[in-house]
Protein backbone atom coordinates (compact mmCIF):
# COMPACT_ATOMS: atom_id res chain seq x y z
CA UNK A 1 0.00 0.00 0.00
CA UNK A 2 1.36 3.41 -0.99
CA UNK A 3 1.63 6.30 1.42
CA UNK A 4 -0.05 9.69 0.90
CA UNK A 5 2.74 10.71 -1.50
CA UNK A 6 2.18 7.63 -3.66
CA UNK A 7 5.43 5.97 -2.54
CA UNK A 8 5.54 2.29 -1.67
CA UNK A 9 7.02 1.57 1.76
CA UNK A 10 10.04 -0.68 2.11
CA UNK A 11 8.10 -3.05 4.34
CA UNK A 12 5.55 -3.90 1.63
CA UNK A 13 5.23 -7.50 0.47
CA UNK A 14 8.64 -8.56 -0.84
CA UNK A 15 7.35 -9.65 -4.23
CA UNK A 16 5.05 -6.68 -4.69
CA UNK A 17 5.39 -3.03 -5.57
CA UNK A 18 7.28 -2.27 -2.35
CA UNK A 19 10.28 -4.32 -3.45
CA UNK A 20 10.26 -2.66 -6.86
CA UNK A 21 10.03 0.78 -5.27
CA UNK A 22 12.94 -0.22 -3.03
CA UNK A 23 14.99 -1.18 -6.09
CA UNK A 24 14.08 2.15 -7.70
CA UNK A 25 15.12 3.95 -4.52
CA UNK A 26 18.42 2.05 -4.43
CA UNK A 27 19.13 3.10 -8.02
CA UNK A 28 18.13 6.71 -7.40
CA UNK A 29 15.18 6.62 -9.78
CA UNK A 30 12.20 6.28 -7.45
CA UNK A 31 10.42 9.38 -8.79
CA UNK A 32 10.90 8.24 -12.39
CA UNK A 33 9.63 4.76 -11.55
CA UNK A 34 6.57 6.16 -9.78
CA UNK A 35 5.73 8.44 -12.72
CA UNK A 36 6.23 5.60 -15.20
CA UNK A 37 3.97 3.24 -13.23
CA UNK A 38 1.29 5.93 -12.99
CA UNK A 39 1.50 6.57 -16.74
CA UNK A 40 1.66 2.97 -17.98
CA UNK A 41 0.20 0.85 -15.19
CA UNK A 42 3.20 -1.47 -15.69
CA UNK A 43 5.11 -2.36 -12.51
CA UNK A 44 7.85 -4.66 -13.86
CA UNK A 45 11.12 -2.97 -12.86
CA UNK A 46 13.17 -4.50 -15.69
CA UNK A 47 10.65 -3.18 -18.22
CA UNK A 48 10.96 0.22 -16.55
CA UNK A 49 14.76 0.08 -16.85
CA UNK A 50 14.47 -0.68 -20.56
CA UNK A 51 11.98 2.15 -21.09
CA UNK A 52 13.82 4.83 -19.11
CA UNK A 53 15.99 7.14 -21.19
CA UNK A 54 16.85 9.66 -18.50
CA UNK A 55 15.99 13.25 -17.74
CA UNK A 56 15.70 16.41 -19.80
CA UNK A 57 14.55 19.97 -19.27
CA UNK A 58 12.07 19.71 -22.13
CA UNK A 59 11.09 17.56 -25.09
CA UNK A 60 13.16 19.82 -27.33
CA UNK A 61 16.21 19.53 -25.05
CA UNK A 62 15.87 15.76 -25.23
CA UNK A 63 15.59 15.94 -29.04
CA UNK A 64 18.86 17.92 -29.21
CA UNK A 65 20.63 15.36 -27.00
CA UNK A 66 19.09 12.40 -28.83
CA UNK A 67 20.13 13.77 -32.24
CA UNK A 68 23.66 14.29 -30.96
CA UNK A 69 23.91 10.87 -29.26
CA UNK A 70 22.62 9.03 -32.33
CA UNK A 71 24.75 10.98 -34.81
CA UNK A 72 21.66 12.10 -36.67
CA UNK A 73 23.43 15.09 -38.21
CA UNK A 74 26.96 13.67 -38.24
CA UNK A 75 27.18 13.64 -42.03
CA UNK A 76 25.45 16.98 -42.50
CA UNK A 77 27.69 20.03 -43.01
CA UNK A 78 27.64 22.26 -39.93
CA UNK A 79 26.43 25.23 -41.95
CA UNK A 80 23.36 23.20 -42.95
CA UNK A 81 22.90 21.53 -39.54
CA UNK A 82 22.44 24.98 -37.97
CA UNK A 83 19.05 25.11 -39.69
CA UNK A 84 17.82 21.81 -38.24
CA UNK A 85 14.48 22.33 -36.48
CA UNK A 86 14.83 20.56 -33.13
CA UNK A 87 11.40 21.72 -32.01
CA UNK A 88 9.78 19.99 -35.00
CA UNK A 89 11.98 16.94 -34.46
CA UNK A 90 10.80 16.76 -30.83
CA UNK A 91 7.19 16.87 -32.02
CA UNK A 92 7.97 13.83 -34.20
CA UNK A 93 9.71 11.92 -31.37
CA UNK A 94 6.93 12.62 -28.87
CA UNK A 95 4.37 11.04 -28.37
CA UNK A 96 4.90 8.16 -30.83
CA UNK A 97 8.37 6.98 -29.73
CA UNK A 98 8.90 8.65 -26.35
CA UNK A 99 6.93 10.14 -23.51
CA UNK A 100 7.99 13.07 -21.34
CA UNK A 101 6.70 13.22 -17.76
CA UNK A 102 7.89 15.88 -15.31
CA UNK A 103 11.41 15.95 -16.75
CA UNK A 104 11.73 12.18 -17.23
CA UNK A 105 11.90 10.55 -20.66
CA UNK A 106 10.65 7.05 -21.41
CA UNK A 107 10.57 4.97 -24.60
CA UNK A 108 7.04 3.90 -25.52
Amino acid sequence: MRDSRGIWPLNAISTGPGLKASAARDEGCEEAYRLWVEDTGETDFDTFRDARWGEADSEEAFAVEFASDTGLLADVPETVALYFDYEAYARDLFPDSFTFIDGHVFRR
